[in-house]
């Protein structure tokens, strides 16, 4: 298999930021992309609508505006790339360093909600807050 690599990965199964394990290897990644594209416009969707029920248990809120969330089913969302990579560079479980960065990029100014898992809103929900209705 040809990679075109901008950057030399020693180690394929790490994370090139950070040298952790990814939340997905490449392999599964590849896999999942393939079921993707044999699936119709309907299945799709209905994918979609399934990923956006999944409960948040962390709400992550910078000056009122939410920025990013930890869902039940292990998946982090963060609406900028910056956030995104500042969690990158800690093990995929440990929220609460992850969390402390993300306070420490932001001067302190963050809201962090949590939540027992399965009580929190939905993704859903926190795609409305953000960006309007989801339909």
């Amino acid at each position: 298999m040809t990679r075109i690599q901008p950057l030399k990965i020693v180690n394929p199964e790490s994370n090139v930021m950070s040298g952790k394990t990814p939340l997905i290897s490449l392999d599964k990644l590849k896999d999942h992309t393939e079921a993707l594209k044999g699936m119709s416009n309907s299945q799709r969707q209905s994918v979609l609508k399934s990923q956006l029920e999944v409960r948040q248990h962390t709400v992550i809120e910078h000056r009122g505006n939410i920025i990013g969330s930890f869902g039940d089913n292990g998946f982090k969302f963060f609406a900028s790339n910056a956030d995104a990579s500042i969690a990158l560079q800690f093990d995929p479980n440990d929220y609460a360093r992850t969390l402390a960065a993300l306070q420490k990029s932001y001067n302190g100014e963050l809201t962090i909600s949590s939540y027992s898992h399965g009580e929190g809103p939905k993704k859903r929900e926190i795609y409305e807050q953000m960006y309007g209705n989801c339909q």
